[in-house]
């Protein structure tokens, strides 16, 4: 039973993932139809993105057995975007 709650985790976070994936999609097109965009639409959907993609990466790397090299790989991630 020990051994599926992280897989469990990662899983829900993988869907959680996809789901800011599509909804940061969804933010974009409807952004598009509008006159007066939002001055932080650009930061929105960056942002969308990028937790979207770290929510389905760090969850598979995670599971792939890279728990070894977690905090050397979430250092650098961390130092590109920030």
């Amino acid at each position: 039973m020990e051994k599926f709650i992280p897989a469990i985790i990662g899983i829900v976070l993988i869907l959680c993932g996809v789901l800011e994936l599509y909804l940061t999609y969804r933010y974009s097109q409807n952004i598009k139809k509008l006159k007066n965009q939002p001055p932080t639409a650009p930061f929105a959907i960056w942002s969308g993105l990028i937790f979207g993609l770290f929510f389905i990466v760090g969850p598979i790397i995670a599971m792939a057995g890279g728990l070894k090299n977690m905090n050397q790989m979430a250092s650098i991630v961390g130092g590109i975007l920030f």
